[in-house]
Order: C-alpha cells, then structure tokens, then sequence
C-alpha cells in the first residue's frame, strides 16, 4: 500500500499503472481515504488526468468523495471548466454538488427536483457523499422536511457513515421526541442508539 501511495502523491501514472497490474488486491483498497484531507486517490489528483485515466481503468468510483471533516470534496471540486467537462465525460455525475449543497441548506424542495431529474444521482442516495463519510440522511436526520424528501426517493433510514473512527447512524445524537420521529419511519434502534437515548 505504501508504494501506492508513495505513487499517487508524485503523480507518478505510468508507475502507478505498473503498481496496480501487478498487485491486483490492490485494487479492493483503491477508494480508501488515504491521502490529505482524507482524500482518495482520484480526488487528490482530481486535476491530473492521466493519473484519473489510470485510477479509473483499475477501477476508482469517480464519484467517491474525501472524508475530511471540514468539507468533503469530489473530482470535479476546484477544477477548470475543461477538466470538469472531462471528468463528467468520464462518469461523474455534476448533480451530486448541487444535491450535498442543498441537503447542507435543508432545502428539501430542491433535493426533491434534483432527485427526480436525475436517476444517476437517486443511484447515490445512500452513497457517503459528506463529511465523515456521512450520507444524506445521516446529515439531515433532524429536519423532518429532508428526511421524508430522501426517503420519498428511496434512502435508506437505516444507512451508517463510512468513518473510519465508526458509523454514525440517524438515531446517533438525535432528541428522544426526533428519534421516535425517525423509528415509525423505519429506523431500527441497535444497542448505541438505545443506550444514548436511554
């Protein structure tokens, strides 16, 4: 892993290409957070194309997004107008930004047009598209207006974030009055859940 690594940060696509041929397990670890800011690999080179080439014909997700904390970033984040109409051209799908801007605003009317626009965006619904490895549902799991809108399009309720340090869930650090909200809608109360509403 560490030569992957080592690869990646010095944008190095050749023997990157080399490092994946001949280590095909590899590739199950391909999409792990293991760069700055807890980027993937095809986020952190989001602007080299020939790195996204390689990553992608090993199998990167070209919609997977960085974990950090602070704000999670996608492929087409900070880049130029051509390396965006590239990267779309290549499968990342444009509507995710605009869906992970409306669920931060609460907006539920627009994640409700987005969602019904476009099926390539319905298809990430569930995907960890926010900060620590959060989804939709996880981040909006306090505004009843979100969550019937996401649900509506078929989010899993029952979905945990993909954070390394542990999955956090709707039911995790919600108010007892939302969380009996959120179990007649199907979220099922595991041990952490009931032990934190008591």
């Amino acid at each position: 892993m560490e030569e992957f690594k080592d690869a990646v940060r010095k944008r190095d696509a050749a023997g990157l290409r080399a490092l994946l041929a001949a280590h095909p397990e590899l590739r199950d670890e391909i999409d792990r957070p293991d760069f700055e800011a807890a980027a993937p690999a095809i986020v952190f080179c989001r602007r080299d194309r020939a790195m996204v080439d390689v990553l992608l014909e090993f199998g990167a997700d070209i919609n997977v997004r960085s974990q950090f904390w602070g704000r999670a970033v996608g492929v087409l984040d900070d880049n130029p107008a051509e390396m965006r109409a590239y990267l779309i051209a290549r499968g990342a799908i444009p509507e995710i930004d605009d869906f992970v801007e409306a669920v931060h605003a609460r907006d539920a009317v627009t994640i409700r047009k987005l969602l019904a626009t476009s099926s390539a965006l319905r298809a990430q619904i569930d995907r960890p598209l926010f900060s620590f490895g959060a989804q939709a549902i996880v981040v909006a799991k306090n505004d009843r207006p979100v969550v019937e809108a996401l649900l509506e399009f078929g989010a899993n309720i029952n979905v945990k974030s993909d954070w390394w340090a542990g999955g956090f869930g709707v039911l995790d650090d919600t108010d007892p009055e939302q969380a009996a909200w959120l179990i007649e809608r199907g979220a099922i109360v595991d041990i952490h859940a009931a032990a934190g509403l008591g």
